[in-house]
């Protein structure tokens, strides 16, 4: 490029470039935002669920039929 064109053609083939990488950057990360703000399942999530917290074991047995039904061993203790 620089053999081709003016004194400058090469840095504004690079300045060209990097322009275009910014600009794809920028759109992409405003579609990105525009689709997480604009799907209702895709919110982001409470802070316990970001932390890996599980609930309760009593609250996730609650009305399951393990949680109704407590075990009984032989002899009916």
């Amino acid at each position: 490029l620089a053999n081709l064109g003016g004194v400058n053609s090469l840095n504004q083939a690079l300045v060209g470039t990097l322009g275009v990488v910014v600009l794809a950057l920028a759109i992409d990360l405003c579609l990105t935002l525009l689709g997480t703000l604009t799907q209702p399942g895709r919110r982001a999530r409470s802070a316990a669920a970001r932390r890996g917290r599980r609930p309760d074991s009593a609250t996730a047995l609650a009305g399951t039929a393990s949680a109704a039904t407590p075990f009984r061993t032989e002899g009916g203790q």
